[in-house]
């Protein structure tokens, strides 16, 4: 795990990422939950080169494309499969080892889930995508990503029981 002093500005990234996510499991739902993860796929870009994860940066950099686009175009077969083919692409150009596959298969699952899925499924799914995150996360040394990823998996599963709740 890579110590916060050796890349003050890549972890300082990353624990502000932390903060949005934190709050966006908490206290968004639907259009506004993509919103906020847009922004934080493009904070996580910015931190993700810096460490030098280049398939999680440029995958998070293009998150921010796809999550605007979910918004406009739902449930448009098309541009899921448009972005599943780019998510593809940028994996395999930047493949490095067998966890740098983690960023690709998380970004193909949450193209699904962001033009599909809504509700409590959606936060369901994020959270599968967090479980996969947090190795990645811990393998690449990012202490903003496998801190958000360990607290997100709490408090999405909080937030899950506070949406059954409402129905």
């Amino acid at each position: 795990m890579t110590h916060f002093l050796e890349n003050p500005v890549a972890q300082g990234l990353g624990y502000v990422a932390f903060g949005f996510s934190v709050y966006n499991f908490l206290f968004c739902k639907d259009k506004r939950f993509i919103i906020i993860t847009a922004i934080v796929s493009a904070i996580f870009g910015a931190h993700f080169l810096l460490i030098g994860a280049t398939t999680a940066s440029l995958i998070n950099i293009f998150d921010v494309a796809k999550n605007t686009i979910a918004l406009y175009f739902e449930k448009n077969r098309y541009w899921v499969i448009g972005l599943t083919i780019v998510y593809v692409v940028i994996g395999y150009f930047t493949y490095s080892d067998p966890v740098s596959v983690i960023p690709t298969i998380t970004a193909i699952i949450s193209t699904y889930l962001v033009f599909y899925v809504r509700g409590v499924w959606l936060n369901v799914g994020f959270l599968g995508i967090v479980m996969l995150y947090m190795i990645y996360n811990y393998t690449m040394g990012s202490q903003g990503g496998l801190m958000t990823d360990v607290f997100l998996f709490f408090f999405g599963i909080v937030g899950i029981v506070r949406q059954i709740k409402k129905v």
